[in-house]
């Protein structure tokens, strides 16, 4: 069958010594690569912070409190104020989720050269 190959003992045994090998490089590289995100995510969750609080801003001069605000006015705006939270809760999980990383690196070895 393509691509199946049985290496040879000596070879095999030097396998788990590689993948450790490999996987405490790729844990160096991941860290390395890890603080550059969480830089970049502590920008991005200042910069939503900013933006929620000018959205929040917006809102109170658009219904600002009062005895006037009364009813369905209150509710309504109750309601875009939760809106508001729900959208930047939401974009905020999106950007820690996607700007982080797993300390497992997924490792394969492809290809073994004997000669």
């Amino acid at each position: 069958m393509p691509g199946t190959f049985d290496p040879p003992p000596a070879l095999a045994s030097l396998l788990p010594d590689a993948v450790a090998a490999a996987g405490q490089y790729m844990s160096q590289r991941r860290r390395d690569f890890d603080q550059n995100l969480r830089d970049r995510l502590d920008k991005e969750i200042r910069r939503l912070a900013h933006l929620r609080e000018r959205q929040q801003m917006v809102l109170d001069l658009d219904m600002p409190e009062g005895d006037h605000l009364i009813g369905a006015l209150r509710s309504r705006k109750e309601q875009r104020r939760r809106r508001i939270e729900e959208v930047f809760r939401s974009y905020q999980n999106w950007a820690e989720e996607t700007l982080t990383t797993e300390n497992q690196p997924f490792l394969r070895v492809a290809a073994v050269f004997v000669g």
